[in-house]
């Protein structure tokens, strides 16, 4: 072996040791930087579980001081809100029974003026069939007198016929 060839295999040596070496070196950083993405993933997520908990036991808290001491406040309030709203209820009811009536009022006045109505136009037809009637019978009762004092003075020719 001569010198030349120790160097080249020294250097090859050195190479591959540096290549070696490089490529540890970038595999350890890629590791260590997936390992802290990674853990910085896992970390916000624990975070999250523990802040979630953390609001749920808050609002438990919230509710049940609200069912301990403002329950009786809220009961009267659902109660007032109850009690209006069926008011308002009982006052549009007794409002659209009111127009109802109303309605029925006019209704009942409309037709006693169409039954006055009738009744004066009933009334007049009746007064002039009766003021006909009245002359009628006056020409009747005429003829029929003149017919009763011919029967009784016996105006007649033979034995089957009057003169009239």
């Amino acid at each position: 072996m001569n010198r030349f060839e120790t160097k080249q295999r020294k250097n090859a040596d050195l190479q591959a040791r540096l290549n070696k070496q490089g490529s540890r070196i970038l595999s350890n950083y890629f590791a260590r930087w997936y390992y802290t993405k990674s853990a910085r993933a896992f970390e916000q997520w624990r975070d999250s579980v523990k802040y979630s908990k953390h609001v749920e036991t808050v609002l438990n808290r919230f509710v049940d001081h609200w069912r301990r001491y403002k329950f009786y406040q809220v009961k009267a309030a659902f109660q007032n809100f109850t009690l209006k709203s069926r008011v308002a209820e009982t006052a549009a009811g007794l409002k659209h029974k009111e127009i109802e009536r109303e309605e029925a009022q006019q209704m009942v006045a409309y037709q006693a003026d169409i039954h006055t109505q009738n009744n004066l136009t009933r009334q007049l037809a009746t007064d002039e069939a009766q003021a006909a009637f009245s002359i009628l019978e006056a020409r009747l009762g005429s003829t029929m007198t003149m017919l009763v004092r011919k029967n009784n003075n016996c105006y007649f020719q033979d034995n089957r016929r009057f003169i009239l």
